[in-house]
């Protein structure tokens, strides 16, 4: 069951990391061919918000666990029973002409409205950033903890001293992000990769463009690369129970080896 599981995820790092591997010589483009008069910062930060099945202890699972997996079935149907791989916050920032952006890229399966906006009030609040200017999004991983609330089974729906984590970490890793900002130019890359996925509802459409923004400092070197592919992270589907971020995490290792920097998906 497992090694099927992990053979389709093997395909698709294969691909997907042929793909990545392919941008830095051919399909880049830089966006400094005559030097700026302004000059644009960036930095970048990554944190694992793992939780341990013997942390955040209440509300406690029947199984004693304190761990259910978002994205498939009933509540109360996927108590995690490992940790296969970390799962992370990784935030990136962006200025140019005192205009600051931030991005926040969470391997959970949502993060609510509310949430989105407390952690951007604090961080307007204590930081001066605009709230406007801050992009929380998740990765969508069906094999993260439940952030939601739909799919443990218990009242409340989410375990809070976890979710209480989850916001200082985001804050954490904006402040350390902010901290290791340098001067910085933007490459862009993009290609189609055909037959990687599939819709399984009508009418089966797909977006199957892969897209990158690499970051770089003056030297070259990588502070970041954004991916965004419209993949679903459901590789070990279902019966799996163990916490990961599903074929993300291995493709941001793959770019990370290759490119260096912090890689958000």
């Amino acid at each position: 069951m497992m090694n099927k599981s992990k053979l389709k995820m093997s395909m698709v790092l294969l691909v997907v990391g042929l793909v990545i591997g392919f941008f830095p010589t051919v399909a880049m483009a830089a966006t400094n061919a005559s030097k700026p008069k302004r000059k644009l910062m960036a930095g970048a930060y990554a944190l694992p918000i793992t939780p341990n099945t013997d942390e955040f202890g209440i509300p406690i699972n029947p199984d004693g666990s304190t761990v259910f997996l978002a994205g498939f079935g009933g509540p109360a149907s996927r108590p995690a029973s490992a940790v296969h791989d970390d799962v992370w916050i990784r935030s990136l920032i962006l200025e140019y002409d005192g205009t600051m952006i931030i991005f926040v890229a969470l391997d959970l399966i949502g993060y609510s409205i509310d949430q989105v906006y407390e952690v951007k009030e604090e961080v307007e609040d204590e930081y001066g950033i605009m709230a406007d200017n801050i992009i929380i999004a998740t990765t969508h991983t069906h094999s993260g903890p439940d952030t939601l609330g739909l799919w443990t089974g218990t009242i409340p729906g989410v375990n809070w001293p976890y979710m209480e984590y989850i916001r200082g970490e985001i804050v954490e890793s904006i402040v350390q992000a902010y901290q290791n900002m340098e001067k910085a130019r933007l490459r862009f890359g993009s290609t189609s990769v055909p037959g990687l996925m599939k819709n399984s509802r009508d009418p089966g459409r797909v977006y199957p463009d892969l897209e990158v923004m690499k970051v770089e400092d003056r030297r070259g070197d990588t502070i970041a690369t954004m991916i965004n592919y419209a993949g679903h992270p459901e590789v070990l589907v279902s019966n799996n129970l163990e916490i990961t971020s599903d074929y993300v995490g291995y493709l941001r290792d793959k770019v990370e080896e290759e490119l260096g920097g912090v890689a958000i998906f």
